[in-house]
């Protein structure tokens, strides 16, 4: 069934909802059925993983391993309340943190400046924006890989609360406190380096 989301944008979203259930079932009983999945969410994972790693050969292989895990696995996914894609990333998630602790490399820092405005405006630190936006990006390269993680789904990829705690698997509530407690850290490093 098609609908035309410019006149009912809801009825669109709950039929490529249905739609994409309906591929999961599919893909549960016959992998072969998974490759809509495939195609719908290989550019959104390579992205997610491209902007957290340098070098694109490893990107390629690390998204491969994603689908691989994701499709092999797909008789455990359970639907709660999610999308698809929250389950795909968590899975791209922690095959970053393996890439990661195997390789002993640092994760890039991939920011945009609407997201460093928005975070800028939290952290509230009495500079010129243009200096503000120096001290926060020097400020993010101080804190751990999980942390600068978290900020980048919150802030530049502008992924809701309820997405970002479902990929991180914790409660909205701890994730809020998670998140304010990684921007006071932030502000504390702006600061300290003010001091100096």
């Amino acid at each position: 069934m098609t609908v035309d989301p410019l006149l009912n944008p809801q009825k669109a979203a709950e039929v490529q909802f249905n739609e994409e259930l309906n591929w999961i079932q599919a893909a549960k009983n016959d992998l072969q059925a998974f490759r809509p999945l495939y195609e719908k969410y290989y550019e959104p994972v390579y992205l997610f993983i491209h902007r957290r790693c340098n070098h694109s050969d490893d990107c390629l292989d690390i998204t491969s391993r994603v689908f691989e895990k994701a499709m092999l696995s797909i008789s455990k996914y359970k639907y709660m309340g999610y999308a698809f894609s929250t389950w795909l990333y968590r899975i791209a998630q922690n095959e970053l943190y393996d890439y990661f602790k195997k390789q002993n490399k640092a994760q890039k820092l991939w920011v945009h400046d609407d997201g460093l405005a928005e975070i800028s405006k939290d952290i509230a630190y009495d500079t010129t924006a243009d200096e503000q936006l120096e001290l926060v990006i020097d400020a993010l390269k101080t804190i751990s890989d999980a942390d600068r993680n978290t900020i980048v789904m919150r802030y530049f990829e502008k992924r809701s609360y309820e997405e970002l705690a479902a990929i991180e698997e914790i409660k909205v509530e701890h994730l809020r406190v998670k998140i304010h407690r990684i921007i006071q850290r932030i502000k504390k490093e702006i600061e300290r380096k003010n001091s100096l």
